[in-house]
């Protein structure tokens, strides 16, 4: 898989994505959970800090999420498992909870706004006495 392009939704992000439904549900908003890069699984666990998840878990086995206050659909659950994936074949180590985050770009196709139309929740202010 390309990085920086769409995914096809993978069985994984389905996972991860249910995983963070179940994980909100159950008060986990803000805390952390252990997710396995090679099934998006969840053991059903919520940490209160990434240091706690870490301790808990293998880290060559699991990445580390903090549970959104939104669901997470299940292509951004597989973006989110391909971009850990290529980042611990590219060595990095996500096992400092002081460690920054990497951010990854968004592909073009994925920011292009569609013809004629606003981002959903977008307010554009006009100048007074014009209206769109």
């Amino acid at each position: 898989m390309a990085f920086g392009t769409i995914h096809p939704i993978t069985d994984a992000g389905r996972r991860l994505s249910e995983a963070v439904d179940k994980a909100r549900a159950a008060g986990g908003t803000g805390r952390f959970i252990a997710v396995s890069m090679a099934d998006g699984g969840w053991s059903g666990d919520v940490y209160d800090t990434k240091a706690d998840a870490i301790r808990h878990t293998d880290e060559s086995v699991y990445c580390y999420l903090a549970v959104p206050p939104m669901p997470m659909p299940p292509a951004e659950g597989t973006a989110w498992i391909a971009l850990h994936r290529k980042l611990l074949d590219q060595g990095w180590k996500m096992t400092d909870p002081g460690a920054p985050v990497p951010i990854p770009a968004l592909a073009p196709e994925m920011t292009a706004p569609r013809a004629g139309r606003r981002p959903s929740g977008l307010v554009i202010p006009t100048p007074r006495g014009r209206r769109r």
